[in-house]
């Protein structure tokens, strides 16, 4: 038999769920509180970089988090370059990389940092800051 922490009287009993208080501490099959933990790591995770992995990272961000937005950009990115690129593959996946890239953190980071610092140093103060 496997004790999980042998100091902890309340883990010899296996029948009493949550340290004995079910009201506050719900956990009826004792394992949620890392799987909450290391689910909500892989949500943040996902939607934070799925981007940089693509149509799989679009896709795995509405699988996992119910966040179909960055999938449907791509695919509309990708829908529209492959019309007015004549039908051009290689234009198709650069609009689709490009969009998912730019959903991402990361990407997120470089728009704001390209918006505040070279469009700021190259037009003036007054581009990016108002009076």
């Amino acid at each position: 038999m496997l004790v999980p922490y042998p100091s902890d009287p309340q883990s010899l009993n296996r029948y009493s769920y949550c340290h004995n208080n079910p009201v506050n501490r719900t956990d009826p099959s004792g394992h949620k509180s890392w799987w909450k933990k290391f689910w909500g790591g892989v949500q943040d995770f996902v939607r934070d970089y799925g981007g940089l992995f693509g149509l799989s990272g679009g896709l795995a961000n509405g699988i996992i988090n119910n966040n179909w937005q960055p999938l449907k950009n791509q695919l509309i990115a990708g829908a529209t370059a492959f019309v007015f690129s004549g039908f051009n593959p290689i234009a198709t996946m650069a609009a689709m990389v490009t969009t998912s890239f730019l959903d991402s953190k990361p990407g997120q980071q470089l728009t704001k940092f390209f918006a505040a610092e070279v469009m700021d140093d190259m037009l003036g103060e007054f581009w990016c800051h108002t009076p």
